[in-house]
């Protein structure tokens, strides 16, 4: 639908009003993002998909890389269960690759929670 330039909120709609099983994996959202896909789409993908993935500080990195948002990382980290490496050397290899420091916090928080 967005490469046949169909109106946003169409789209939008669409995808909040039927069932789906949309690829929410790190792979799949830089493949919408490469699409051209606005944010507000992802998000609202993301919002309706529940991730069976487990997130790690690689594809954290993939996603950072892949010209994802700090935010839609950060939702995608919310909605996913991960497995992130915040040790000393884990945090230094985000430092390394420039991941912004509040995508950082989110890993921590949900590290120390129970959600797993």
């Amino acid at each position: 639908m967005n490469d046949a330039k169909v109106a946003r909120g169409i789209i939008l709609q669409k995808v909040n009003s039927t069932r789906s099983n949309f690829d929410v994996t790190t792979a799949g959202l830089i493949q919408l993002k490469a699409a051209k896909l606005a944010d507000g789409l992802i998000e609202a993908i993301l919002n309706k998909t529940t991730g069976r993935d487990i997130i790690t500080n690689d594809d954290v990195i993939r996603l950072h890389e892949g010209n994802i948002s700090k935010a839609l990382i950060i939702k995608k980290i919310q909605t996913t269960s991960t497995s992130f490496d915040v040790t000393t050397n884990g945090l230094i290899r985000l430092r390394s690759a420039k991941i912004p420091d509040a995508v950082v916090k989110s890993m921590m928080v949900v590290t120390g929670s129970s959600k797993k």
